[in-house]
């Protein structure tokens, strides 16, 4: 794993982040099957994870991109193939509605160019901005801040552990936000290439999100506690849990798995912040790393959320 975390002040940053990011994949053994570009408005780098090297077995790619002419806004969406004559990405993670998965639960639809299918975006500031990321070869997760509470972004990107089989899930593969929808566009929190044991027509078909809905707002992990936060078994205490992956969203999402070592831990009022760089200790084991997602809405009512800790190990 590459862990980095610090801060960007740049009149062009999501190419400065792009930088950062494309020599710490190189370093985990991620594979740029293009390099810079050009798109449309975008530029863009596309990686490879080595079948040969991640857990799944099979290779998987993403683009990281910026728009050329401000770099101010990062890119990035998922597939399982890239045609590198044409420059089309095949079996991408898609953005459309209504689809039919096709054999294989995948997307049915054609190999595209950059952006493909489910695209997340953010507008990076040109001030001051602190950002923590770890990149392992089956996933790269992105988180980015301009306050200890607010203005922030982040992202999971690549491989996930499905709690199906693989013949009913059969390239677990995903896109997400992770902690909020702070992101473009704020109607989609996320996408997987395939859509498990389904084979018809569905509005939420290949939609994922990180945790689950609260009645007011964003997907986000929660505790359903009936106390108040200060008082309840999460003030604090030491628990830790993987961050969980729900499918087809609102009242009828299902749960499809568990991000890879992204990790969700104890919160109450003020107990940390944005940025905070912490060690949780549960079961005999511990988990360092930086809090990326603190408190967000109400702390004196359920559901709670709850921080959510990129590991540095």
């Amino acid at each position: 794993m590459t862990f980095r975390t610090g801060s960007i002040t740049s009149a062009t940053p999501a190419k400065a982040m792009l930088d950062l990011l494309d020599t710490d994949l190189a370093a985990v053994g991620y594979v740029r099957a293009e390099t810079a570009l050009v798109v449309g408005a975008v530029t863009w780098n596309v990686y490879r994870s080595p079948g040969t090297a991640n857990f799944f077995g099979s290779d998987w790619f993403f683009a990281l991109g910026y728009d050329t002419t401000a770099q101010t806004a990062l890119y990035s969406c998922v597939f399982e193939a890239w045609d590198g004559t044409g420059k089309l990405a095949d079996r991408f993670a898609p953005s459309t509605t209504g689809l039919v998965p096709a054999a294989g639960y995948v997307n049915p639809e054609a190999a595209a160019a950059l952006p493909a299918g489910c695209t997340l975006s953010h507008l990076l500031p040109t001030t001051a901005f602190t950002y923590a990321y770890s990149a392992l070869i089956d996933r790269v997760a992105i988180g980015a801040w301009t306050a200890a509470t607010y203005g922030r972004f982040g992202w999971y990107i690549g491989l996930y552990d499905s709690f199906y089989s693989t013949a009913d899930d059969p390239f677990p593969l995903v896109i997400c936000s992770i902690g909020g929808a702070q992101f473009i566009p704020s109607s989609l929190y996320g996408s997987a290439s395939r859509e498990p044991m389904t084979t018809s027509a569905s509005s939420v078909n290949f939609r994922v999100h990180q945790g689950v809905a609260k009645s007011s707002g964003a997907y986000t992990e929660h505790l359903w506690n009936v106390s108040a936060a200060a008082n309840s078994y999460q003030g604090g205490r030491p628990w830790v849990s993987r961050v969980r992956l729900f499918g087809r969203g609102g009242q009828f999402a299902f749960p499809r798995g568990l991000f890879r070592d992204l990790w969700a831990g104890p919160n109450e009022t003020g107990y940390v912040s944005n940025g905070d760089r912490i060690t949780w200790s549960s079961g005999g084991s511990a988990y360092a790393g930086v809090i990326y997602r603190a408190t967000q809405g109400s702390s004196s009512t359920p559901p709670y959320p709850v921080p959510i800790l990129i590991p540095e190990y």
